[in-house]
């Protein structure tokens, strides 16, 4: 023993393990958010979900889902009623391609998007 003061080495451990929580924390959200099946952080998902709404033959869209599969690769579940005398098929890939540009990047939507 260096010192003599025998509270020193729990002391120090006790540090050592906050120094590490503290720098593994953005990690530990992060995963639990993907476990968890969360909506990607700083995505509205009833902003989605209304733009989804306004694309021309779509009624009403209905158990929105959108979940991180893993960093950076958010999906998207919905149940879309399209007009009656719509392709449906077509409305769908019409989404499909809004998908695409709604997941862009770190889940944040074009400033043109509907």
């Amino acid at each position: 023993m260096l010192t003599g003061w025998y509270p020193a080495d729990p002391l120090i451990s006790v540090v050592i393990a906050f120094l590490v929580l503290g720098s593994s924390w953005k990690l530990l959200r992060d995963s639990t958010n993907i476990l968890l099946e969360q909506a990607p952080r700083g995505l509205d998902v009833g902003e989605v979900g209304r733009g989804m709404v306004g694309v021309e033959g779509v009624e009403k869209v209905h158990d929105l889902h959108v979940w991180t599969v893993t960093s950076g690769f958010p999906a998207l579940a919905a149940h879309v009623l399209a007009g009656e005398r719509e392709d449906c098929h077509e409305r769908c890939r019409e989404l499909e391609e809004l998908d695409s540009v709604v997941v862009l990047g770190p889940a944040r939507l074009p400033a043109s998007w509907p």
